[in-house]
């Protein structure tokens, strides 16, 4: 044991009479934290290891560096024991947040950074930097680093970020206008919805919802707040006699299909609003085998309800709202389930065909050939975020469910490709609008109704006049293109009738996130993908070491694309004999941005403070996390030893 002990005093300076592993433990965490820092090391000598703090370092960072390895178990127990023999000495107590956000040494820093930030929040002072970081910049920044790469924390990071944009779009004003108001919402309005969306479903998988229902709940109240605020304006502006008839839902067949002289394939996804089209669309960017993408958008009839917004997707010359069953008719005919839809389909073009997402599930390539084969136009019905949100035992799970509807698409998407399907449509019958929160009874508006009326929470249909302040009205023939007499009424504001319906999730009525439905035109190619993963190089032109601390520039070769896809990185130093001697620096090559100069990162990486010979070749190697593969650049090294 003497042995280990003399070791552990020559590579680490650690010095005492009764030296222990906990003790030699705290020494090093708290080192390099303060290293990390840039700040003097402890006064406390039992714990002060500065002398040689090059080792120290390095070898912390091999412990830590890999979030992958088998030891991230063991780093993490040792750090909470750590902490636990420290903590009377009250080392970081009184630092600053901007030093805080250089460490990752202990998980109770990433518990202080969060906690921080949820205050400034509150405080609504989202423009608050941090070390010259924005809340934005310094919680992707946390996420890369050793605690952040945990579920739990990763996930509280990414909750915090996405309130931080809901938060920032606190004073967003609704444009002027029918026209404009969609023009702004399709190219950036519907982040709001997007960023609401995200921060839902990271906080509820984050695992802490007591300790940041403050910051819920103002989220809540700032995003129903501008709910509200855009469907006023939304609301005032609205004319479904002035909508250009190439927007409206029901001429997307005459429009989009009826001469398209290739094969096809129109997927519907029940409640697949704007937002969430989007972000379809940024996950199908980043495949090279998507060759040409377009977002267009189409506005739904009111009420904005699947039995209006499928049969509208159908070809048709007239249609029809049938008071007995609550249906429109095609032509006359019923379109309520896919039988009939296929039905109509085929009166326009004999070779169509229609299926259930859940058909075309588990089936290999030859069947879904077979299913294909000789069709022309091919309708697919998707059904996972309506089916989750409609169900009140599943309500609160719409967040997930539109998680999981994009993921299915892609995949779906994919499957088409490689049966040589290379044109989709993916659009909705219909959006919604989610509050986290229940909608209070104080929001449901009271109306009146006869026998010959239907109501749901966010319409109500009806030929009476009916006068209810914070209530507006569109003539269903105007909707339809018919005579018929009747109107659609629906709340102006985010609030809702008083009628049967679920708590959180709604839609029929009249808002941009129930209306403005995704069009997103996708064309792919069968043939085999040509990305590659992303590389980095060195950009030091001087590949002498005169300090065991070595400043690195590091260039990520090529912006994330479709054509390049991103990779994980670690670099450390290496002798002659491939022995590992510096500590270890991870890199997630992940930028898109194609200017070179914002795709440069600037680190440094310590040596482990020993002879080395300037005679002698060692290398810096870059290797890819996941595949193993290396990239080597030579260096010397020519470290004075003045140790005597």
């Amino acid at each position: 044991m003497n042995d280990f002990w003399r070791i552990v005093s020559d590579q680490f300076g650690f010095q005492s009479d009764q030296p222990d592993l906990l003790t030699l433990a705290s020494g090093m965490y708290v080192t390099m934290a303060f290293q990390q820092m840039g700040l003097p090391t402890a006064t406390d000598n039992r714990y002060n290891l500065s002398a040689r703090a090059a080792n120290v370092q390095t070898f912390m960072q091999q412990f830590s560096a890999e979030a992958y390895n088998q030891h991230r178990d063991d780093y993490d127990q040792i750090a909470r024991h750590v902490w636990e023999n420290i903590k009377v000495n009250k080392f970081f107590d009184q630092l600053d947040i901007d030093d805080l956000a250089n460490s990752d040494v202990f998980p109770e820093f990433d518990r202080r950074i969060l906690n921080w930030i949820q205050e400034q929040l509150l405080l609504e002072n989202d423009e608050v930097l941090v070390d010259g970081l924005s809340i934005g910049k310094l919680t992707k920044k946390r996420r890369e680093m050793h605690y952040g790469r945990s579920h739990n924390t990763n996930h509280l990071y990414l909750m915090v970020r996405s309130a931080w944009q809901v938060i920032q779009a606190r004073h967003n004003r609704p444009a002027n206008g029918f026209n404009a108001m969609v023009d702004e919402y399709t190219n950036g309005g519907y982040y709001i919805d997007m960023n609401y969306r995200h921060f839902v479903y990271e906080y509820r998988i984050a695992g802490y919802p007591d300790y940041y229902m403050r910051l819920k709940r103002l989220v809540e109240q700032i995003y129903v707040d501008l709910l509200s605020k855009f469907n006023i304006s939304w609301n005032q502006s609205l004319n479904y006699q002035q909508i250009a008839p190439q927007l409206l839902q029901r001429n997307f067949y005459n429009q989009y299909i009826r001469n398209e002289q290739n094969r096809i394939v129109v997927i519907i996804s029940d409640s697949f609003r704007f937002e969430v089209g989007k972000e379809l669309q940024g996950k199908l960017k980043q495949e090279d085998q998507v060759t040409d993408m377009q977002m267009h958008f189409l506005i739904s009839g009111l009420p904005s309800v699947t039995y209006m917004g499928m049969p509208a997707l159908l070809p048709h010359h007239n249609l029809a709202l049938q008071s007995e069953e609550r249906r429109v008719t095609v032509d006359g005919q019923p379109a309520s389930n896919i039988e009939q839809r296929q039905a109509i389909l085929r009166q326009a073009n004999p070779k169509s065909t229609a299926y259930r997402f859940k058909d075309l599930q588990g089936k290999s390539r030859d069947e879904l050939r077979s299913m294909f084969v000789n069709q022309e136009v091919i309708y697919i019905y998707h059904n996972q975020i309506d089916t989750t949100a409609e169900n009140k035992g599943t309500e609160d799970e719409t967040a997930t469910a539109a998680k999981n509807a994009i993921n299915e698409l892609q995949e779906l998407i994919w499957r088409l490709r490689t049966n040589s399907i290379n044109h989709v449509y993916i659009t909705a019958d219909h959006g919604y609008q989610y509050r986290d929160e229940k909608i209070a009874d104080i929001d449901k508006i009271e109306v009146k109704t006869v026998a010959e009326d239907w109501k749901s929470p966010r319409y109500l249909v009806s030929e009476r006049d009916i006068k209810v302040p914070g209530v507006e009205r569109q003539a269903l023939a105007n909707i339809l293109e018919n005579q018929d007499s009747r109107y659609v009424y629906y709340p102006t504001t985010a609030n809702v009738f008083k009628a049967n319906g679920g708590d959180n999730y709604a839609h029929g009525g009249s808002s941009l996130e129930e209306m403005v439905v995704p069009l997103l035109e996708v064309r792919t190619t069968s043939k085999k993908s040509t990305a590659h993963e992303v590389t980095l190089q060195i950009n030091n032109s001087n590949l002498r070491v005169t300090s065991l601390e070595v400043p690195l520039s590091i260039m990520q070769t090529e912006p994330i694309s479709s054509k390049v896809t991103p990779a994980a990185f670690k670099l450390y130093f290496v002798d002659k004999n491939n022995h590992q001697i510096s500590g270890q620096i991870l890199i997630n090559a992940n930028n898109k941005d194609t200017q070179v100069e914002k795709r440069i990162w600037r680190a440094n990486l310590t040596l482990v403070d020993q002879p080395y010979d300037r005679n002698q070749v060692y290398d810096l190697v870059i290797e890819n996390i996941e595949s193993g593969t290396q990239n080597r650049v030579h260096y010397r090294i020519d470290i004075v030893d003045d140790r005597g």
